[in-house]
């Protein structure tokens, strides 16, 4: 489930909201209540408040799947509104209760409430105020969490806190089992919570601020959820951990790890592995999907997207401060804009994707360059209202979505369209409701370059045409192909060289399949390859951690051997160079 945003807002202007006498001169049954958010736990209070006679005056569903389940209750419900404060001031009730809700609650709103306002929480504060909590929890690595019900006071979860439970957490715990289990804790103390309404009796405790930690919704995954496998296992693990939300809404993040030459690999799942050490960032073992990878103090079995293009032996990049920074700084503008595309993507899900485009004699069609003029330009090319891709400039390491879905004959509103950050490349994973809008990844695509007269146009291409003009060749074509180019206005990043065969490699590769076969005899001793790789990978781990830096110099004065390979190939794996010193007579001797 989704982590919801915690109502701002005053206390009730009726002080004696939480001692209301007046209102319990009423039977129990006759308690209105109005219910603000989505998910399992908001559906347990529902049932039982029914189950104790309640009156459920009003929904504010935050999810449009279960508002609509909800609207053949009978009961009023208002399906994700812009505000829901006209819905609610509507309505007499008692209790308002906030539950996974992502609205912020005025105070004229709040006051409403003939006896309180109350919001769950699923974190046990002061600790973990704000957003996304129990990610962060698994994140940091607590041995415990819990959840609150607290009433609402000026400040974000802030107010008297009314129940509270705590649990430790398992050493494998994941965002999704831990959001499993505050709801059950939820469940469990909300009939504590109802009892004391019916009673009259929500005197709460003040929190004690001065333990105090608060998430804001700009504060996201760090480093946009790349790895450094510098890093220990277990704080590997808890970044992959912290990113599973499992089948629900995850709008913290994905780990993943950058990929030479190609667009990163986000990892799903994680646990430690055996092996011996290695170099960190080396690819140990592959078996389909899934990959054994050296770590700071071992290794790692991942289960990725795809594992297409990683072979045994590979040295995966490691990313500096600053790249991961700049990769952290661009996942966090996408992540805050993805609302958005979240919209628009479903609004697409039913666009045609064009059969037969139109056969329009003319090769060229006016553009003043402008995304409207050109979306219908290209509209007119192909026929029909159409969804096509943009594709955007690759940010980030490829954390981007190279491809953005436009629909042709819509006019792009201001801030959309190029500016905006392009949609991060997990999306389709981490947001369930666009599994039908993912589609848009295999529509009609179309090369779009700008390009000048003396150019060749390829068929299936369009091509925005410096004179002005939206370019096409070969129209029946278009229907096989969808747009490119015209990238976004992100930075671009520095690109990662590819890998290519290198000394590295080939000697990595030959030690992890064939470790047993001798690699040097010297002095009639056998040097094997997977010694060799392991003795350099021991003294490169060395050269880091005593301060070699990338491209730095390493000499080494030893005789043609067995230690003078081990050292050239330590120095190269710290990323440096090796540097042959030669054997200078001491002066006198």
């Amino acid at each position: 489930m989704g982590s919801p945003s915690y109502p701002r807002s005053a206390t009730p202007a009726k002080t004696e909201a939480l001692h209301p006498d007046e209102a319990l001169g009423r039977k129990a049954g006759q308690l209105r209540f109005v219910l603000l958010g989505e998910g399992l736990a908001l559906a347990g209070a529902i049932e039982r408040l029914r189950r104790n006679g309640h009156g459920i005056v009003g929904i504010v569903a935050c999810s449009e799947a279960e508002g609509e389940a909800m609207l053949r209750t009978g009961v009023p419900v208002c399906v994700k509104p812009a505000d829901p404060a006209g819905f609610l001031a509507g309505l007499e009730f008692d209790v308002l209760l906030s539950i996974y809700n992502g609205y912020v609650l005025r105070a004229e709103t709040l006051a409403l409430a003939g006896i309180a306002s109350i919001n769950y929480h699923n974190a046990p504060l002061p600790a973990y105020a704000g957003l996304r909590a129990t990610a962060w929890a698994v994140f940091h690595g607590e041995s415990s969490h819990g959840i609150t019900w607290h009433c609402i006071d000026p400040q974000i979860d802030t107010g008297l806190s009314l129940a509270q439970r705590c649990f430790p957490l398992a050493p494998e715990e994941t965002t999704a089992s831990l959001n499993l289990r505050c709801t059950v804790a939820a469940l469990e103390s909300f009939e504590e919570i109802l009892a004391r309404i019916e009673e009259g009796r929500l005197e709460g405790r003040p929190q004690d601020l001065a333990g105090r930690s608060y998430f804001k919704r700009s504060d996201t995954l760090p480093g946009g959820g790349f790895i450094d496998w510098r890093w220990p296992r277990q704080r590997i693990l808890r970044m992959v951990r912290a990113c599973d939300w499992g089948n629900a809404v995850n709008d913290f993040g994905s780990a993943a790890f950058a990929v030479a030459g190609g667009p990163p690999k986000f990892v799903w799942s994680g646990a430690p592995a055996t092996g011996a050490a290695s170099f960190p960032g080396t690819v140990m073992e592959r078996e389909g999907d899934t990959v054994t990878v050296a770590c700071g103090d071992g290794a790692l079995r991942l289960t990725l997207s795809n594992a297409d293009g990683l072979s045994v032996g590979l040295m995966l990049p490691l990313l500096e401060e600053a790249q991961l920074a700049e990769a952290g700084a661009i996942h966090r503008r996408a992540i805050l804009s993805e609302h958005r595309w979240i919209a628009a993507l479903l609004q697409q899900q039913a666009m045609p994707v064009p059969s037969s485009p139109n056969k329009a004699p003319q090769e060229s069609i006016a553009c003043n360059g402008s995304w409207e003029d050109f979306l219908l330009a290209v509209k007119v090319v192909l026929g029909a209202d159409s969804l096509i891709a943009v594709e955007c400039k690759e940010v980030a390491y490829g954390l981007m979505e190279r491809w953005i879905p436009v629909k042709t004959g819509e006019v792009i509103g201001a801030g959309l369209l190029p500016t905006t950050p392009a949609l991060l490349g997990d999306i389709a994973h981490r947001r369930p409701e666009l599994n039908k809008a993912a589609d848009w990844l295999s529509t009609v695509r179309v090369r779009v370059y700008l390009y000048g007269p003396m150019d060749p146009l390829p068929p299936g291409t369009i091509a925005l045409g410096v004179d002005g003009r939206v370019h096409f060749c070969g129209a029946r074509a278009l229907a096989q192909s969808v747009v490119s180019a015209m990238g976004s206005e992100i930075d671009a990043a520095v690109p990662i060289p590819p890998p290519g065969k290198t000394v590295l490699t080939m000697v990595a590769a030959h030690a992890y399949t064939d470790p047993g076969s001798p690699a040097m005899e010297e002095g009639g001793r056998t040097t094997t390859r997977g010694d060799l790789q392991h003795r350099a990978d021991q003294l490169a781990m060395h050269l880091v951690a005593v301060g070699l830096r990338k491209e730095d110099g390493v000499g080494v004065l030893l005789p043609a051997g067995v230690h003078f390979v081990v050292g050239a190939l330590a120095a190269m794996r710290a990323g440096a160079a090796y540097v042959p010193l030669p054997r200078v007579p001491l002066r006198g001797g």
